[in-house]
């Protein structure tokens, strides 16, 4: 692979094409509860205005693989699914059963960028020491090291829970926070990025420039900065400006309308019985997804303080990009945005991850190509530019800017998943189909006017323009304590070894259906699939339930399949073969 990359990286240089860089921002715990997804809640006007920019994609239908950290991001971040990756917790990482696979960063690494990471994008110690040396470049500081921020947190009022000044004044005390560290050091290697680069080189990397090298090579290199910020994650500590912006007589934050499960859906699904620690004075309060709401003013505190630190990742978003643009570098940077899964706050009487239902797995996605506009139908990188449809404009909040201009971003309704950035973001950059990877280039969608507009049905008669994907696929295991598929589980399997699960549940989400199987656990990354090994069934109606319609966290879980065997048969069949495709076969 590494001399197929060089030499894809000498024929560009030959052609004066100019290597487009990357900017991979990765939020935690981040749902579609952004403005862009028409979340009358949100407050995120950086988000927004790289979503309405000219080139941007943005995904209503983008599922993680995984709805936990460290799986979910084991596999993004190496192009595998969970079964290929063999990461179900947070005992093992990818380089444990696929020593020889190369990590996204690496990727580009040999094939002559620098690769520059830092936050929270791997999962801490996931690969250990975040996959040093291996994946990255030396930093501005001569250290061939992932920044990691430590997960520092910031002084707390003690009648509160947001962060408090500690400067006396203006805004010191944010400073402390982890992810205020991550943008400082974020910053420092964009402008580190920026200068040319004729005297550097990677030890054991892609190669730096050598005495032969042309003019043209002894400039800038092209970088893959990667940058995790940890929140919207827990603990829910943010800037007091942002706790301020939910807390007040104009906020909008409301309680779930669905406080409990609908009874259709089976016990193995659900996840719930253990306390909440509410945000401000750590008192523990108890709930029930079928029979005990979460106290409605804790609830309430829980999603004001949720949405804050939403706002809080969209304003250093905001300030990512400003520097970006002060740099120059935003017209040959390739952005992409999204989380490592989805959230529940409260809707169908469920709290955090962990579960297969649509609010768990589906994240927010946001493709920004600066060659992929409207202005222009040229072709580049195979006819990579596309006509696009307007976007609502964005109001302006304090604290970054954003060098984004609404009005040029277009929206898909096909099926992403997060495997597939990997192989995307590859074209994107112009380098070489990566070998070994399970996701599929979503970069043709760049380049495809009528997908942002069509349904998956209307995209599929026509032959010119069918659906990249059938399905998108998440899984995640079940540890009950007594070892019974009727159990509500308040154990994550989180430091079960993998051959001691019980339980694994496989959801696939089609355009109008989600499907899943929950399925005894033989180990070995396999299940039975057998008549006999199946302990549950869930099918769910997803017509039309895109991120940015209204109510689409709110909506009951009706389970189709509860009425028997021979409800929606014949759906049920299809959705089946999928499930085999993907974690049988490998075929899908």
């Amino acid at each position: 692979m590494l001399s197929v990359l060089l030499l894809a990286r000498v024929a560009a240089a030959g052609r004066g094409e100019t290597r487009q860089n990357v900017l991979h921002i990765v939020a935690d715990d981040m749902r579609t509860s952004l403005g862009l997804y028409n979340s009358a809640e949100a407050r995120t006007p950086h988000l927004d205005a790289l979503g309405a920019r000219d080139g941007s994609l943005v995904f209503e239908n983008a599922y993680c693989q995984f709805p936990i950290c460290s799986p979910s991001r084991n596999s993004f971040m190496s192009g595998l699914t969970p079964d290929h990756a063999r990461v179900y917790n947070f005992l093992t990482d990818f380089r444990e059963a696929r020593p020889n696979a190369t990590s996204l960063p690496e990727m580009f690494k040999r094939a002559g960028y620098r690769t520059l990471g830092c936050g929270k994008l791997f999962h801490p110690d996931h690969p250990p020491r975040y996959d040093e040396p291996r994946s990255w470049s030396p930093d501005a500081n001569g250290s061939q090291a992932f920044f990691d921020p430590a997960w520092r947190s910031c002084p707390t009022h003690p009648q509160a829970s947001y962060c408090v000044d500690d400067s006396g004044g203006g805004s010191g005390g944010d400073s402390l926070m982890e992810d205020e560290d991550t943008l400082a050091y974020a910053l420092e290697q964009l402008r580190f990025a920026a200068r040319p680069s004729d005297s550097d080189s990677d030890s054991g990397g892609g190669g730096g420039s050598g005495s032969g090298a042309s003019a043209r090579q002894q400039q800038r290199r092209p970088f893959y900065l990667g940058v995790g910020f940890h929140r919207p994650h827990a603990p829910f500590l943010v800037p007091a400006r942002f706790y301020g912006w939910f807390n007040g007589s104009n906020a909008s934050v409301a309680l779930a309308a669905h406080a409990t499960m609908d009874a259709s859906a089976p016990n193995i699904s659900l996840f719930g019985s253990f306390p909440v620690r509410t945000p401000g004075d750590g008192e523990l309060v108890p709930w029930h997804p079928r029979s005990l709401p979460l106290r409605s003013d804790v609830a309430l505190e829980m999603r004001r303080h949720y949405h804050a630190g939403v706002s809080f990742v969209d304003d250093l978003v905001g300030q990512l990009l400003a520097e970006l643009e002060r740099l120059e570098l935003s017209s040959s940077t390739v952005i992409v945005f999204h989380s490592d899964h989805g959230y529940f706050l409260g809707e169908s009487g469920e709290w955090e991850k962990k579960m297969l239902y649509e609010n768990a797995a589906r994240v927010p996605l946001i493709v920004h190509d600066p060659r992929s506009s409207s202005s222009s139908s040229s072709s580049l990188l195979s006819s990579r530019r596309s006509r696009s449809a307007t976007a609502a404009a964005t109001e302006e909040e304090p604290g970054g800017g954003g060098g984004g201009s609404a009005g040029g971003g277009r929206r898909t309704t096909e099926l992403a998943e997060l495997i597939d950035l990997y192989p995307t973001l590859a074209a994107l950059a112009g380098l070489p189909p990566p070998a070994g990877v399970d996701g599929v280039d979503l970069s043709p969608l760049l380049r495809r006017p009528a997908a942002a507009a069509v349904t998956a049905a209307a995209a599929a008669a026509a032959p010119s323009s069918p659906p990249l994907k059938a399905a998108a696929f998440s899984q995640y295991p079940r540890c009950p304590a007594d070892d019974s598929a009727s159990s509500i589980s308040t154990h994550v399997c989180i430091n079960t070894a993998a051959d001691d699960i019980t339980f694994m549940g496989y959801a696939a989400r089609t355009q109008d259906f989600r499907y899943v199987e929950w399925r005894r656990w033989l180990g070995n990354g396999t299940a039975d699939w057998s008549a006999g090994g199946l302990v549950a069934a869930e099918l769910y109606n997803c017509s039309g339930r895109v991120a940015s319609a209204q109510g689409v966290f709110d909506v009951p879980e009706r389970n189709l399949a509860a009425a028997g065997p021979a409800a929606f048969a014949a759906q049920r069949a299809a959705l089946h073969q999928l499930l085999l495709g993907r974690f049988v076969h490998g075929t899908i």
